[in-house]
């Protein structure tokens, strides 16, 4: 979190072979969290919380899957740090073509995937579709690292209003 600590983030310890019960825990307002009581063996160790992106100890673009902590009987471990890095959010504005706010428009994320010769937009998960408030302004959150594409369908509106029937969907970029 630009190299702060993470408060209420929920830390979860897995055994590394797929098999057991996780331990999950909650961080301090420090950041900190202690696990006891857990046996010899290999673990890996994720954090989360709303807002950031979920990360595992040892993650990095070379070992998407984070490194595994081998505990022996009775050893205790320090500095198992993780960077939650912050997610990112997108904000604007939507008006008609008098440059008038448009209330009520349902804002979307989408993203682009392709499958062989087929190219299509999909409802970007983790980012709720938001409408746009009296000024016409809307804010999303919660994206992964990626390429979108905002919509507002105009016809697509939150309520009892129509918020500009006859403009063509608009998609940025």
């Amino acid at each position: 979190s630009a190299g702060g600590a993470v408060a209420c983030a929920m830390v979860e310890i897995l055994p590394d072979s797929g098999s057991g019960t996780p331990v999950v825990l909650g961080t301090d307002t420090g950041g900190r969290f202690t696990a006891l009581g857990l046996m010899p063996g290999r673990y890996r160790v994720s954090a989360s919380r709303p807002a950031f992106a979920s990360q595992w100890y040892g993650q990095d673009r070379a070992n998407p899957a984070g490194r595994p902590i081998a505990l022996r009987e009775g050893e205790s471990r320090n500095g198992i740090d993780i960077l939650l890095p912050r997610r990112p959010s997108v904000s604007g504005r939507v008006t008609d073509a008098h440059g008038e706010a448009l209330q009520g428009v349902a804002v979307r994320a989408l993203v682009v995937r392709t499958t062989g010769d087929l190219t299509m937009l999909v409802h970007a998960a983790g980012v709720a579709l938001r409408p746009t408030d009296d000024g016409g302004e809307y804010r999303l959150f919660g994206f992964s690292p990626g390429r979108y594409v905002i919509g507002a369908p105009t016809e697509a509106t939150v309520g009892s209003h129509s918020a500009g029937s006859g403009y063509a969907p608009p998609f940025f970029p």
